[in-house]
């Protein structure tokens, strides 16, 4: 189980990877940054600010978090079941070829255009 030592949006004054998107937080940029005890051991998380708010709409998380996997899987689901276009039998141009945070931006975004705070992939 996790416990939240401390929570808090913070600029980064160097280049840091988000653990759910793995792409690079870069310096200047704000991020989430916790401070967590997991089972008796103590680390950092750090994220994009809208990663982690896409997590927490599109992510079941249980008691012990998420992790990048379940983040990006989360990811794919949502685009493969609202973005696949049976005319190209792929996913629509526009989804395609984006990286991990620039997927989660425009996930995000349409999600909020929509004022949607939680959506079952299931």
């Amino acid at each position: 189980m996790i416990e939240v030592i401390s929570d808090k949006v913070v600029t980064a004054r160097k280049e840091y990877y988000c653990e759910l998107c793995i792409s690079k937080i870069n310096k200047g940029q704000k991020y989430r940054t916790q401070f967590n005890k997991y089972f008796g051991d103590v680390g950092t998380f750090r994220a994009h600010t809208e990663c982690c708010e896409l997590a927490k709409i599109i992510v079941d998380a249980d008691e012990d978090g998420i992790d990048e996997d379940n983040f990006k899987e989360a990811m794919t689901d949502y685009v493969r079941k609202y973005h696949y276009d049976e005319a190209i039998d792929d996913i629509e141009v526009e989804w395609q070829r984006k990286s991990d945070y620039d997927l989660a931006k425009k996930i995000l975004s349409e999600l909020k255009a929509n004022d949607t705070t939680h959506i079952s992939l299931e």
